[in-house]
Parts: structure tokens; C-alpha cells; sequence
């Protein structure tokens, strides 16, 4: 039988078409600042990616997508979402939340993660980067809105079979995410680029995917002098 790719090139340009969220510099993103701060500042300063995420990582993403609609109609048909995508931004950050919930009492932001079921298993939920992303969104607004908010909440979804788990994320944490916040904002403002948090090899599962060989990274060849900056 023979083999096509039309309606897979179709698929891929239907992603691409909708990719209207791609971050531009001028900002930085809470949902970098968990991750790598070097990474936060090339993005920030309108850096181009040197290795772009190809179709396939993109269709990931546009699952996750999916998955993370389908909670935030759950949540609008049960009348607790107050807001769908409510842009935070200030003089520094910006970002979209995915979604604000009024439920038992409590106003909360809530945060949505598709991962694969077996990362249930691990028991290493939620992570780190996760737990920056939701803080720094409720630093943010609470900075920028008079409502009150609770604790913020991450929630998991198995992309593959539609397992659900929720977690409360302690305020206790906030400190050290307003000095990372803080820390990007001083990099900003100098013009300075952070060091490299993995520069002891930059085969660091943030840089490199072993597996697939290829950088796990879209500013791979760009940090490790590959490209000149």
C-alpha cells in the first residue's frame, strides 16, 4: 500500500497557522522562568531560536492543547471559571493564565499540565518548574488586581488516558520564586546573559535529549557558541 504524507503536511500547516502564542521579545514568560534563566533572557531579548521544534514536537503540543480546552470547558459548563487565558503582564513579565476557578469559598489560578500516564507513577509531582510557572503568575496578579486570591492549584492530565490529578501549591514558595523573578529582572536590565545553570556538559537532559539525539533545546546551538550571539 502506498504511503502519503498530504494530510500529515495539512495537519502540520493547520498547527503552524494557529501558533499565535509564540513568545516575542520585550518579556519575560513564567513559564520559563522554572526552567533554564539563560533560555529566559534569549527570548527576551527577540533572540530567534537556533533549533525550532520540528512538526512532531509541535503536534505534542497541540494534544496537550486539546486535553488542557477540554478541563477548562468542564470547568465553564460547571460555572466555577471565572477566566479563560487572562493575560498578566507588567513592565517585565507577561503571560496568559490558563484559567482563574471560584469554587468551596476560594479563588484560585489554576494551571494545566498534559504529561505522559507513566509520569504518574513517579511520584514526583508537581514539578519544580511547574510550581515557578503558577507562582510567579499569582505574584503577578496580585501585584496587578485587588481580588483575593488562595493557594494556586497545578493540574495533571495523561495525554494518554485521561488520568486527572490536582495539587495545591504552597504559598511558602513564593519567596524564592520573586528572587528568581527578581534575578531575571536585574539579567534584563543589565544586559547581562546568566550563566548556563547545566555548564558542566551540555548533555543536561534540558539541553540535550539523549535519546533522540538531537537538543531538547531551541536555543541549543546559540548557548553552547555553535552559532555566534
Amino acid at each position: 500500500m502506498e504511503s502519503t504524507m498530504g494530510i500529515v503536511a495539512l495537519v502540520n500547516d493547520y498547527i503552524a497557522s494557529r501558533r499565535d502564542d509564540d513568545k516575542h521579545g520585550g518579556s519575560i514568560y513564567p513559564s520559563a522562568i522554572g526552567l533554564c534563566p539563560r533560555k529566559a533572557i534569549y527570548i527576551y531579548r527577540g533572540e530567534e531560536p537556533t533549533n525550532p521544534f520540528g512538526p512532531r514536537l509541535l503536534r505534542v503540543f497541540e494534544v496537550g492543547k486539546i486535553f488542557e480546552d477540554f478541563v477548562l470547558e468542564a470547568l465553564k459548563s460547571a460555572d466555577v471559571l471565572l477566566g479563560c487565558h487572562p493575560p498578566v503582564k507588567d513592565l517585565y513579565f507577561s503571560g496568559k493564565i490558563d484559567g482563574v476557578v471560584a469554587q468551596g469559598g476560594q479563588t484560585y489560578i489554576v494551571e494545566l499540565k498534559t504529561i505522559h500516564s507513566k509520569a504518574f507513577l513517579y511520584k514526583n509531582l508537581p514539578y519544580d518548574h511547574h510550581v515557578y510557572q503558577v507562582l510567579c503568575y499569582h505574584l503577578l496578579w496580585r501585584k496587578l488586581f485587588t481580588t483575593q486570591l488562595s493557594a494556586p492549584h497545578i493540574v495533571y492530565i495523561s495525554k494518554d488516558d485521561l488520568l486527572i490529578d490536582e495539587y495545591v501549591v504552597p504559598l511558602s514558595r513564593e519567596a524564592e520564586v520573586q528572587e528568581r523573578m527578581d534575578y531575571l529582572v536585574a539579567c534584563a536590565q543589565k544586559g547581562e546573559l546568566p550563566d548556563r545553570p547545566h555548564s558542566d556538559s551540555h548533555e543536561h537532559w534540558a539541553c540535550w535529549n539523549k535519546k533522540g539525539k538531537r537538543p531538547s533545546c531551541d536555543y541549543f546551538d546559540l548557548c553552547w557558541g555553535l552559532r555566534k550571539e
